[in-house]
């Protein structure tokens, strides 16, 4: 975030009261400008990558197990301190939150499509999921 504080002046005649505390007495003062100030803030959008090269490990009809590689990509504000990872069909979804960069996702029924996706977390929030969830199908047992 970038601070800015501008003064400008005004041409015209501005009053102001200036009370005196030990005498009680107020004090009216005249000046010839007055002080404007402006305040502007501008904001860097700063956001985290999600997490890339996606792939399948292993899966059976009951689960899937994802690996991929850290949104990091040299700038300092690219760290990922927990990963999400969905999957996602018809019938509900599946959530496992991870701070590693591989996931075991359970509890999935058999013979069903799945879409998964991963999204990264740090203290600036959520990333964007993936583009396109990687599609799945469990096998029947």
């Amino acid at each position: 975030m970038v601070f800015q504080l501008k003064r400008l002046s005004c041409p015209f005649r501005a009053r102001t009261y200036n009370t005196n505390l030990h005498s009680g007495l107020s004090d009216i003062m005249h000046s010839n400008y007055c002080l404007l100030f402006t305040i502007t803030f501008s904001f860097s959008l700063l956001y985290l990558d999600p997490p890339f090269n996606v792939t399948i490990v292993s899966f059976s009809w009951s689960f899937v197990v994802l690996n991929w590689t850290s949104p990091f990509h040299g700038r300092a504000i690219d760290f990922a301190d927990l990963y999400r990872v969905i999957a996602r069909s018809s019938k509900g979804e599946v959530t496992v939150t991870t701070t590693q960069t591989h996931a075991r996702i359970d509890g999935l029924k058999q013979l069903t499509n799945y879409s998964l996706n991963a999204q990264a977390w740090n203290g600036l929030g959520y990333s964007p999921f993936l583009v396109t969830g990687i599609p799945f199908r469990t096998p029947g047992k």
